[in-house]
């Protein structure tokens, strides 16, 4: 009488027992390894995604500075938009997430 009070009866709640803690308990241990591992690799990717952006725009400014002046300014205007477009959807998505 109490058990119908208190709530839906769940039959699973009474077949739960220390192994099956135990064994919840290491699934959730080996969740968290791998996401600290998917974390650190995506560390090393955005650092070789940076230095591969440096590489390439320090060769267009080394090629276009002397041919085209006027196309390497309005290239790096571009850049410097798409930037903040994304620093600012970045912003925002960080800010909905708190």
């Amino acid at each position: 009488m109490f058990r119908s009070q208190s709530g839906p009866y769940n039959p699973l709640l009474e077949k739960f027992n220390e192994a099956h803690i135990d064994k919840y308990l290491d699934y959730m241990q080996r969740d968290d390894d791998n996401e600290y591992q998917i974390k650190k690799s995506n560390r090393w990717f955005s650092l070789v995604y940076f230095i591969l952006i440096l590489i390439i725009l320090t060769i267009g400014i080394v090629y276009l500075l002397p041919r085209d002046k006027d196309l390497l300014i309005f290239i790096i205007q571009v850049i410097i938009i798409l930037a903040g477009g994304i620093g600012a959807g970045y912003g925002l998505k960080s800010r909905e997430r708190d």
